[in-house]
């Protein structure tokens, strides 16, 4: 869970990301809550030493945004991925698509 949640939730929803002085960033409200950035930073430092306590602060921080509803998405982008004969193997990720192609 945290290889994806961290690079996408801490600087949309952190105290960090509003800026100084509490300016906007992207096209969000302000949205800061001091004990989610506790928890989202104390995910941040396990994720090396303690993967699965830092997956549990994810997904506590996941269900604490969720609650505070500082963003309500108004749409599921979908991603189409063509391919040719020669990718050996493709999946997708939160990111996109990652492919690699045969070397013959």
């Amino acid at each position: 869970m945290t290889d994806y949640l961290a690079p996408f939730i801490q600087p949309l929803f952190s105290c960090a990301s509003l800026g100084p002085p509490w300016q906007l960033s992207d096209d969000f409200g302000p949205h800061c809550d001091r004990r989610i950035d506790a928890q989202m930073n104390r995910a941040l430092a396990e994720q090396s030493s303690d993967p699965t306590a830092a997956n549990a602060l994810w997904e506590s921080v996941d269900r604490r945004l969720t609650d505070a509803a500082p963003a309500v998405p108004l749409f599921n982008r979908q991603h189409l991925t063509l391919v040719s004969d020669r990718v050996e193997t493709c999946s997708t990720t939160p990111c996109g698509a990652c492919c690699s192609t045969s070397s013959g």
